[in-house]
């Protein structure tokens, strides 16, 4: 005859853990069936107690964490960086920069990589880097506040790249190109993937891949009409996506360097990549 009583029905398995490893903390005997947990009578006011107690504090965590503001200070400083350059390139020979330093399809695919990395810091006018910089800002916060300013400097300029890259080998020849946008639309594909990765429990199909119909219809608005690369903005979008499956499957050696370590090889990369431009 069975001496346990039904306590609680937890349908979060993760949640569930968590519950069970309190108990053995506590001392208390349980049993789970079907995810509900059966406790001697005698146990159940103590339990209630101190399972309060352990909810009041998960909550105060949570709270905590909303409120703790995101420093995107390195992103203001770089960006700071991009508004200077681009009225540097254009009070002096603005031709002459794109001629060394924008995304040439033919010279990229021949060797020129560094051109991927430079042409980002390109723009034809105010209201193109601007508009850049707003989406940017808008979409930069939630991905800072998991990987860090650093860190997702570090994977913006890497899906930055490969983006620009793509599009050069579909591409081929004969197009040039210029501007942040390609890893704004990196972004994008982080964010829905982030998104994707926290929804990746829900069975329902919609709700769990809404993340990327969502980024996709994102890009699909934003991304369209005149003079607009729309295979960089594809191929940044995913780009995105596959730089964070590289983070989550390698999480353990990315996250042993600290953060200022990425702020300075995102500088150095910008540096070095100019400095090919212009010595080659």
């Amino acid at each position: 005859m069975r001496i346990l009583n039904p306590f609680l029905t937890v349908l979060d398995n993760g949640f569930l853990q968590e519950i069970e490893l309190l108990f053995a903390a506590l001392n208390i005997n349980c049993e789970i069936e079907k995810k509900t947990i059966y406790l001697k009578s005698e146990d159940i006011d103590f339990v209630y107690k101190n399972l309060n107690e352990y909810l009041a504090e998960e909550i105060k965590e949570i709270d905590t964490s909303k409120d703790t503001p995101v420093n995107i200070l390195f992103s203001y400083f770089l960006i700071f960086g991009l508004f200077v350059f681009y009225f540097f390139t254009k009070s002096t020979n603005f031709n002459y920069w794109v001629r060394i330093g924008g995304n040439d399809a033919n010279k990229v695919i021949n060797g020129e990589f560094y051109r991927a990395l430079t042409s980002l810091t390109l723009h034809n006018d105010i209201l193109h880097i601007c508009s850049n910089i707003l989406f940017f800002l808008i979409l930069i916060k939630p991905v800072v506040k998991i990987l860090k300013d650093g860190k997702t400097w570090f994977f913006i300029l890497l899906a930055g790249f490969t983006g620009n890259v793509f599009s050069d080998y579909i591409y081929q020849a004969y197009h040039t190109s210029i501007g942040f946008s390609t890893s704004v639309f990196a972004v994008i594909g982080m964010l829905s993937f982030i998104n994707f990765t926290i929804n990746k429990e829900e069975t329902f199909f919609v709700k769990k891949y809404l993340p990327f119909a969502a980024g996709i219809a994102l890009l699909s608005i934003t991304g369209m009409g005149k003079n607009v690369d729309m295979a960089a903005h594809i191929s940044g979008f995913f780009s995105g996506i596959v730089v964070l499956m590289l983070y989550k499957k390698k999480k353990d050696f990315f996250d042993k360097f600290n953060d200022n370590v990425y702020k300075t090889v995102v500088l150095f990369v910008f540096v070095i990549s100019w400095l090919f431009a212009v010595v080659v």
